[in-house]
C-alpha cells in the first residue's frame, strides 16, 4: 500500500538573514508520475528491523537492490518485498557491503519483469527538492506496510553539520529537510527528473523511548542525511547502473508558489494529549518548514509537558536562533547544559549564536568546552578554527585546529577550503592552492573551492 505523506517540509534555514526557498517541477515530470517511478522502483527490506531500498539493476534474472549497510549488517533473515507484493528471500551472507560507503547491495532472482532506476551522477544545488521514497517500520500506531513519498529539499553542508553529530563519515554529505520515520533507512531520493540523487541513511536526533506513548521512537532535532550516487559512483565506478548527469531543470515562481501552498495543507496540529515527543517533532517539522513561530508554540507545549528534558531546551534554542533572537537562544542552551553537562552539540550551538554577537571570546569558551567532551568533534574544531582564523586574526591557531580537523574527516571538504583562505591570508599561496585542490580532488564541483582556486591563480 502506498500513501502520499506531505508534511509541508520545503523549507530552508540559512542562518542570519534568514531566507526560504520553495521548489517544484518545470518541464519536468509531474509530482504524481514521480511518484509512480518512485513506486516502481522502491522495495521494502524485511527483517526484525526492516528497511528500505531501490531497484537498480538487472541481469537476466538476477536483480540487484542498493540499501544501506546498517539497515542489513545484522546477521538475520532478509525478505525483498517487490513493488507488486512478492517476498524473496535472501541470504544473509551474500549480501555486498560496499568499502567505506554506508552502502550495500542486496541481490535476489525473479522471472518477475521489475523496473530499475535511473542513478543522477551530480551534485545537487542548495534548496534542490528531492522525494523520499521509503517504508516506515510498523508501530503501535501504524501496523500496515505503507510507502511514503515525502518531498524537501536540500540544506547547505555549513548549515546542517552545525546540528549533525558525525557529518560526513560513511560518505555522507548530503542534508535535506525530508522527514523520514524509522525503517526508511536505505530510501531512495528522486530530483524532479526521477533519478535517484541519494540514499537516506539519517535523520539527525536521538533513539528514546517516549514514557507517554510506551513506545522507541526518533526524537528529530536537526535534518536528514544520505549518500550521493555521485559519492557512489566514485568508489565504484565499474558498477553496472543506469546514470545519468543531467540536473533538473529550475521551477517558475508560479510553480513554486503552488507547491508551497499544497504542502502548507498537510501540517496538522497534534490533537489531544499527545506526548512531550510528539511536540517536539511536530516543532521541527515546523521548524523545517520555516514557519518558527508556531514551531516556538510547539516546543514551549513540549517543555509545558516534560520542563527538564535538555534535547527539548536546546532544540528551543535552535529554534529562537533562527528567529534571530540571539540571547534568548543563548538562554536556552544555557539551560540544556545546566541539565546536561556533557551536551556538547549544545555547547556548538550556543558557540555559533555568540560567535554572530560578536562575542568570540566566549565563542571560544563554549568550544572548548564542546571539545573537552569530545576531543574528536570535528565540527567543533572547524568551528573553531573559523573564529580564530577570521574574528581574532589567529590564522596560525586556526591552522593547528584545521588539520586536526582533516586528521579526523580527511573529506571534510570546507574544511579544505577554510584552509586554503586561511593559507592565502599568510601570503601561502602555492600551500593554499595544494589545500585547494584537495578539496577538489573530493568534489571537483565545489564552487567554493572553484572560486578560491581562480583568486589563487590569478594573484588576487
Amino acid at each position: 500500500m502506498d500513501r502520499w505523506w506531505v508534511p509541508g517540509v520545503f523549507a530552508l534555514l540559512v542562518g542570519p538573514g534568514v531566507t526560504f526557498g520553495v521548489m517544484a517541477p518545470a518541464q519536468a515530470l509531474p509530482i504524481d508520475r514521480l511518484n509512480e517511478i518512485a513506486q516502481s522502483v522502491t522495495v521494502r527490506i524485511q527483517a526484525d528491523r526492516p528497511s528500505s531500498g531501490v531497484l537498480i539493476d538487472r541481469q537476466g534474472d538476477l536483480y540487484t537492490v542498493l540499501t544501506t549497510h546498517h539497515g542489513v549488517q545484522v546477521q538475520d533473515r532478509y525478505t525483498v518485498v517487490t513493488p507488486d507484493g512478492k517476498r524473496y528471500p535472501v541470504e544473509w551472507r551474500s549480501i555486498q557491503p560496499l568499502p567505506n560507503l554506508d552502502l550495500a547491495l542486496v541481490q535476489f532472482r525473479s522471472a518477475a519483469n521489475y523496473a530499475t532506476a535511473k542513478l543522477a551522477n551530480y551534485v545537487p544545488t542548495t534548496q534542490q527538492p528531492l522525494f523520499i521514497s521509503g517504508f516506515p517500520a510498523p508501530s503501535a500506531a501504524v501496523s500496515e506496510q505503507i510507502r511514503l513519498f515525502i518531498p524537501g529539499q536540500t540544506v547547505p553542508t555549513t548549515q546542517a553539520i552545525a546540528l549533525a553529530q558525525n557529518p560526513f563519515s560513511q560518505g555522507y554529505r548530503v542534508f535535506y529537510t525530508n522527514l523520514a520515520e524509522a525503517g526508511m533507512s536505505g530510501s531512495p531520493l528522486f530530483d524532479l527528473n526521477g533519478h535517484v540523487v541519494a540514499i537516506h541513511g539519517r535523520s539527525e536526533g536521538e533513539e528514546t523511548f517516549d514514557p507517554q506513548l510506551q513506545e522507541p521512537r526518533r526524537l528529530r532535532l536537526g535534518y536528514s542525511s544520505g549518500i550521493l550516487m555521485r559519492t557512489l559512483l566514485q568508489y565504484q565506478p565499474r558498477l553496472s547502473v543506469q546514470t545519468k548527469e543531467t540536473p533538473p531543470p529550475a521551477p517558475t515562481p508560479v510553480e513554486t508558489a503552488a507547491m508551497a501552498k499544497l504542502l502548507q495543507n498537510w501540517v496538522v496540529t497534534p490533537a489531544g494529549a499527545p506526548s512531550a515527543m510528539t511536540w517536539v517533532n511536530y516543532s521541527n517539522t515546523l521548524y523545517r518548514l520555516g514557519r518558527f513561530p508556531e514551531a516556538l508554540a510547539a516546543i514551549d507545549k513540549a517543555l509545558e509537558l516534560e520542563f527538564n528534558a535538555p534535547q527539548f531546551w536546546y532544540f528551543q534554542g535552535v529554534i529562537l536562533q533562527a528567529m534571530q533572537r540571539p540571547q534568548e537562544a543563548v538562554n536556552a542552551f544555557d539551560r540544556a547544559t545546566q541539565l546536561q553537562p556533557n551536551f556538547y552539540r549544545a555547547w556548538q550551538a550556543k558557540a555559533l549564536v555568540l560567535s554572530t554577537l560578536g562575542r568570540s571570546i566566549e565563542a571560544i569558551g563554549s568550544l572548548d568546552q564542546a571539545l573537552q567532551i569530545d576531543p574528536q568533534a570535528y565540527v567543533a574544531l572547524y568551528l573553531r578554527a573559523q573564529v580564530l582564523g577570521q574574528a581574532l586574526q589567529q590564522p596560525q591557531a586556526a591552522l593547528l585546529d584545521l588539520d586536526r580537523v582533516l586528521q579526523l574527516q580527511p573529506e571534510f571538504v570546507e574544511a579544505w577550503v577554510l584552509k586554503g583562505r586561511v593559507l592565502q591570508s599568510l601570503g601561502k599561496s602555492a600551500e593554499a592552492l595544494v589545500a585547494v585542490n584537495q578539496a577538489l580532488a573530493i568534489e571537483p564541483r565545489d564552487r567554493d573551492a572553484q572560486a578560491l582556486r581562480v583568486s589563487l591563480r590569478s594573484g588576487r
